[in-house]
């Protein structure tokens, strides 16, 4: 029986598939999907009206929507509110 020698260990080399990751992860999320043109719809809508709640699933996303609403209106106009903000921090939303 002839011994056949085990190839020398290449380092690996990124897939297509994680070579995509990489690029989705290092654009800045607000460039994603529909975010670019729902961002003025939803500012209209909050400067139309006296109380506005927008509903998301994380408290990430919580956080970026009111950064960048707040960003796009040029003031402080939007304050996120989620289960890790503190009581103090919480009043003023909370007052609203």
């Amino acid at each position: 029986m002839t011994r056949v020698p085990s190839p020398e260990p290449r380092p690996p080399t990124p897939s297509l598939r994680g070579e995509l990751d990489a690029r989705e992860a290092a654009r800045p999320p607000a460039e994603r999907g529909v975010w670019p043109v729902l961002y003025p719809a939803l500012l209209d809508l909050v400067r139309a009206h006296r109380t506005t709640l927008l509903f998301v699933n994380s408290r990430g996303l919580c956080e970026r929507l009111a950064r960048r609403l707040n960003e796009l209106a040029g003031e402080e106009l939007v304050q996120a509110h989620h289960g890790s903000v503190s009581t103090s921090g919480a009043a003023p939303s909370r007052r609203g």
